[in-house]
């Protein structure tokens, strides 16, 4: 996998730290104004919010205006240009306590865990184009090897989930849509750190993943944790 001692397994909900990028709208006008809503299972403070950013094939831009609306983080974005654009944001590492074991079968331990968490959202506007399958350089990302904006209900869609800039092998990846009451396991990830998602429903996508390592200092934790998470919309 990531080799001795690099993964760990929750005895939580595995969903409790994954931050998601919600546009206002997945299907835009060039130049149109959106909001994009940053939202967290557990709470998100504005200030360890980063890297609010627009991503064209060639031009980044910031999203602006963030602010805290009810529990969750808000801000604005104008649709620079044409084609396949991704917005994306991390969070700074935040401790958190948990049951924790690193092995199956072992009973669960409490623990202190580092959490960081990374998030995308595709979005359209006109016709699309490949900015969808290029990585953006976090920590840990997920990346559509197929355009999701192309495909309709039934489609399966190849995905590759990258950690530290190689194939992430045998981790899980989780799904959420509006048919899923929810998050479900879509399968891990092969060798290729590949997963095939069948899409059994239109609407407004999530997936989400999650590596663990132990901590290199253990004075401010036991493990440490990156959360991806990419969103879409399936027409």
């Amino acid at each position: 996998m990531f080799g001795r001692g690099c993964v760990a397994l929750l005895s939580i909900p595995l969903t409790a730290q994954v931050l998601s990028v919600m546009p206002s709208s997945f299907h835009v006008s060039d130049g149109e104004r959106i909001d994009v809503g940053f939202h967290s299972e557990s709470s998100l403070a504005l200030d360890r919010l980063r890297d609010a950013t627009i991503h064209t094939g060639k031009l980044q831009y910031n999203v602006t205006n963030l602010r805290m609306v009810g529990d969750h983080v808000s801000g604005d974005a104008r649709m620079p240009a044409k084609g396949t654009l991704v917005i994306t944001a991390r969070t700074l590492p935040n401790v958190v306590d948990r049951e924790l074991r690193s092995q199956p079968g072992e009973s669960a331990k409490p623990g202190r865990e580092l959490a960081s968490q990374y998030a995308k959202a595709l979005v359209r506007s006109g016709i699309g184009d490949a900015t969808y399958a290029k990585p953006v350089g976090f920590v840990i990302e997920l990346v559509p090897e197929n355009d999701p904006f192309s495909l309709k209900v039934g489609d399966r869609l190849p995905m590759r989930l990258f950690w530290k800039g190689k194939p992430a092998h045998g981790l899980m990846v989780m799904a959420t849509h509006p048919g899923s009451a929810e998050s479900y396991a879509v399968g891990l990830t092969d060798s290729e750190g590949r997963v095939y998602v069948t899409l059994n429903a239109s609407g407004k996508w999530r997936l989400h993943a999650i590596a663990m390592e132990r901590c290199a200092d253990e004075q401010k934790a036991d493990w440490e944790s990156y959360w991806a998470s990419l969103t879409f919309e399936i027409r």
